[in-house]
């Protein structure tokens, strides 16, 4: 028990260590910065999903399209932008590639 109790806590310590590094890059997380990261990050999923079934079955799915639309308003908004007319859609670059 000593041993596993010895672990935890060099893993903790770790943890710390880490979290002050980041903290130091990146300066606090504050409600407005989390509720970004947040957005952006469905933002890129949504657009992964949609470069994926455009590289596969050379169309938007139905799954993709749904979660789209289940985005909020800006956010949706977007991800649209990659379909707007006169824009050249490049799945590979939608899918991080």
């Amino acid at each position: 028990m000593a041993r596993d109790l010895a672990e935890y806590e060099r893993e903790l310590e770790r943890l710390v260590e880490v979290g002050e590094v980041l903290y130091e890059k990146f300066g606090g997380l504050n409600r407005e910065k989390k509720d970004q990261i947040e957005a952006d990050a469905w933002q890129q999923r949504a657009v992964r999903m949609a470069g994926i079934d455009l590289l596969v079955n050379g169309r938007v799915g139905s799954t993709a399209l749904d979660f789209i639309l289940s985005l909020p308003k800006p956010d949706r908004a977007v991800v649209i932008e990659y379909f707007k007319p006169g824009v050249k859609v490049d799945p590979f670059k939608m899918i991080g590639l």
